[in-house]
């Protein structure tokens, strides 16, 4: 994340000799505020990866937006990452020299520094007062409270401790440091169940960051790497349905459908509502001739998600398939259609509608399909037999 932001920020810095602020568009406004939001929603999930990289993006549109440098450097600030913190701050001193925001961060970092080098050397009554003045002036940072706690720990207040570090983690959900020092201080309180149950967290919290690091793996194209990390998930944390299902789907795509089958059942003990594990039992069924099993499975996951347009499509077809159920496969088909209007959901509802008999209304959709992929053989085919009945 560190040498990304390094070349963001040399990026943006470029930027800022190019671009004034008269240039900057209506549209270009609508995109950064759209970013932004982005960030604040993932921010609210403490998902702070893709937050940072939502503000990123506002940056890369307006090079001397204000607001996305002050949360982006509340974000870094929040996850200890204090340099990146540094930089965005001072970006904006650079816009705004009267920015007194920016500069009650600044202030409140230097306080920061100043309470870690005191902790250092013992001084842990001077440490606190340094992390007392931070706080004034920024009230929700994870490793302020963190930091706090720690310097209340080492001289052995684990009591006070702990309601540092419950607020740290409230900040910042990952914080694996406030994770460890809170198990660490309910065992030397001799609270066995607390601190069990707090390593329990830690090992999960440990795993989702894991687990995040192997579907970024997996969306590059390195399985392998992520079929690893998805293992070691699992050795964190044994209960992580997903990690399970996302083994599954690798073992899917490299034909071994036994192995797939197993740990797509292992996901489905865990999390029997786990959507994306029933979806892919579907297709191994699907390949496999077993169809009435592909059925059942797809109507679990239309049950759970009913506006998956993909889940929708996939049943509207095996319905029509079987002659089974066309009321229903009508339906699904344009649901399907409605949620994502692809040229391949077009063509389903094509064939619901010619199964139904309703050979007008069928013309128009394959006419819809042909017109996203012209000259597609299949659709050409369906055209052609709708075609025959309107004649007739």
């Amino acid at each position: 994340m560190k040498e990304t932001f390094e070349f963001r920020q040399a990026q943006l810095l470029f930027y800022l000799t190019l671009f004034h602020l008269s240039a900057f568009g209506a549209f270009s406004v609508i995109v950064v505020e759209t970013h932004i939001k982005k960030a604040d929603a993932h921010a609210k999930q403490h998902d702070f990866t893709q937050a940072i990289e939502s503000l990123l993006n506002a940056l890369e549109v307006d090079p001397r937006c204000v607001e996305a440098y002050l949360k982006l450097g509340d974000l870094f600030f929040n996850i200890g990452k204090i340099g990146e913190a540094v930089e965005s701050y001072s970006v904006i001193l650079q816009i705004q020299p009267n920015a007194f925001t920016a500069q009650d961060r600044l202030n409140a970092i230097a306080h920061y520094n100043s309470g870690i080098l005191f902790a250092r050397r013992g001084n842990f009554e001077q440490a606190q007062a340094e992390y007392q003045l931070a706080l004034q002036l920024c009230p929700n940072q994870s490793f302020l409270y963190y930091q706090f706690g720690h310097t209340l720990a080492c001289q052995h207040n684990f009591s006070d401790a702990i309601a540092f570090y419950q607020k740290s983690i409230r900040l910042y959900s990952e914080n694996t440091s406030a994770h460890y020092q809170l198990m660490n201080a309910y065992f030397r309180l001799g609270n066995q169940e607390k601190g069990n149950h707090q390593l329990k967290k830690l090992r999960e919290v440990r795993a989702q960051k894991r687990f995040r690091m192997a579907e970024n793996d997996l969306k590059n194209g390195s399985t392998d790497q992520a079929f690893k990390l998805y293992n070691r998930v699992l050795d964190m944390d044994p209960e992580c349905a997903p990690a399970y299902a996302r083994l599954g789907a690798i073992a899917f795509q490299k034909n071994e459908l036994v192995k797939a089958h197993k740990h797509l059942q292992q996901a489905l003990e865990i999390d029997p509502d786990l959507t994306a594990a029933h979806y892919q039992l579907s297709w191994i069924y699907q390949k496999s001739g077993q169809i009435k099993k592909a059925v059942n499975s797809l109507e679990k996951v239309v049950a759970l998600r009913p506006n998956s347009a993909p889940a929708c499509n996939t049943l509207a077809m095996l319905y029509l398939e079987q002659d089974y159920c066309l009321d229903d496969a009508l339906i699904l088909a344009k649901r399907a259609v409605k949620l994502k209007p692809i040229a391949s959901y077009w063509d389903t509802l094509a064939y619901s509608l010619y199964k139904k008999q309703n050979y007008k209304e069928a013309d128009e959709a394959i006419k819809k399909a042909l017109e996203l992929q012209p000259g597609y053989p299949e659709y050409l085919a369906r055209q052609q037999a709708v075609r025959k009945h309107l004649t007739k």
